[in-house]
């Protein structure tokens, strides 16, 4: 038992902020195992703004803290990502991106 600020509590301060951040953490892979977003799709993913409006549904708008965020399901992602239309298009788009990079 502790005391902080008058108040006996049981745990500390440095216990419960790591409890909360752990919690956190647990909540935010949780998430990410259902939904992906637009931003991740273009930045970790490689995918353009016409690909993301040509081979996945309309996105779906989640409130965020400060933001709104476009999300999609993950299992429509690697759905569209498996298809050879898409495997094709990627294919093409690499092969650009390297021949910029000479």
């Amino acid at each position: 038992m502790f005391y902080s600020d008058g108040k006996l509590r049981s745990h500390t301060d440095a216990q419960r902020r790591e409890y909360g951040e752990r919690k956190r953490a647990e909540r935010s892979r949780e998430w990410n195992k259902i939904w992906i977003t637009k931003h991740t799709l273009k930045n970790e993913r490689n995918w353009t703004d016409w690909a993301i409006k040509t081979f996945l549904k309309k996105p779906r708008k989640m409130k965020g803290r400060y933001r709104i965020y476009y999300v999609y399901k993950r299992e429509d992602v690697i759905k569209a990502e498996k298809e050879i239309s898409f495997k094709e298009w990627m294919a093409t788009r690499i092969e650009r991106q390297s021949k910029l990079a000479e």
